[in-house]
């Protein structure tokens, strides 16, 4: 089984090096690596390489980890025979048994794969976790809070779901082909894998959580603040799924609503709340513009 291991940086090369360290241990038959424009050394460090497995893409902007993944994705297509693709970020890397557990896995064509990701306590990852189900309205938001494992996988057993993160997505790369214009890279960062997980469900497409496979995300996983520009982005990205799916939206206006209020209640927390707040304000306007591409 031949796999493509798709890594998107920027600037962030320590964790990097951990990264690609980790996967060069496994038995890919190509790692393809875009840098977003890193000011950093990233660039020079990834010349270094003499491994004809790994394949740099070095961009001249910053396109976040949407276009990022969007032309990594293309490129592969474009550009290599193989038969599977694994998405995942420069701070996370597969498991030492990743490869072995998917080789006794039988994956299936025409199916999407969503791995178990772990953080580096062997916790499960909330930032990466798929819905089984996305809470609608008050009662099912009130409902996950008191029953979230209706809404989430256990982290035990394969189950189908309805969404999958990017850190940590196997998809063949046939449907990955016909798939592509499903990442919408003017999102810049955050909501992309949403909603290609919403289009692949408007298609019919299966995604199945797999716990044997294990991706590990180097997060912090303590309590920090949210910065502003995050705010934004999942702020603005969050209301223009009414313009991305004007016939079938993912979330109700009343979902968006209730979302919208608790990044303001994350916005009041942050040390500097005129910026967070601010950041929201600007998210609500340019997503009600419809406007897109890097806005902070």
């Amino acid at each position: 089984m031949n796999v493509v291991a798709l890594i998107v940086t920027y600037n962030r090369l320590d964790k990097l090096k951990t990264t690609i360290e980790a996967t060069l241990a496994l038995p890919f038959q190509y790692i393809v690596v875009v840098n977003n424009a890193s000011t950093d050394d990233t660039q020079s460090y990834l010349d270094s390489f003499c491994d004809e497995r790994i394949k740099v893409l070095h961009r001249e902007v910053n396109s976040g980890g949407a276009g990022g993944f969007k032309y990594g994705a293309r490129w592969i297509t474009e550009n290599l025979s193989s038969d599977w693709v694994l998405f995942y970020d420069d701070d996370a890397y597969p498991h030492t048994d990743f490869y072995d557990n998917l080789i006794r896995w039988q994956v299936q064509q025409g199916t999407v794969y969503c791995c178990k990701v772990l953080d580096t306590e062997n916790n499960l990852c909330k930032m990466n976790m798929p819905w089984k189900k996305y809470p609608h309205g008050i009662l099912e938001n009130i409902a996950y809070l008191r029953q979230p494992e209706k809404f989430i996988p256990n982290g035990q057993s394969k189950e189908n779901v309805s969404s999958v993160s990017f850190v940590g997505m196997l998809i063949d790369i046939k449907l990955l082909t016909s798939s592509i214009d499903y990442i919408y890279d003017d999102l810049f960062i955050y909501f992309d894998d949403v909603y290609f997980s919403y289009n692949l469900r408007l298609n019919a497409i299966p995604i199945i959580y797999v716990p044997e496979l294990i991706i590990i995300h180097d997060v912090d996983t303590r309590t920090m603040p949210m910065s502003y520009w995050k705010l934004y982005y999942l702020v603005r990205n969050l209301i223009l799924s009414r313009v991305l799916f004007p016939k079938k939206a993912p979330f109700s206006r009343i979902d968006i609503l209730l979302r919208v209020l608790k990044y303001f209640l994350i916005g009041i927390k942050n040390p500097d709340p005129k910026k967070a707040i601010g950041g929201i304000i600007k998210g609500i306007s340019d997503g009600v513009k419809g406007r897109r591409g890097q806005g902070i």
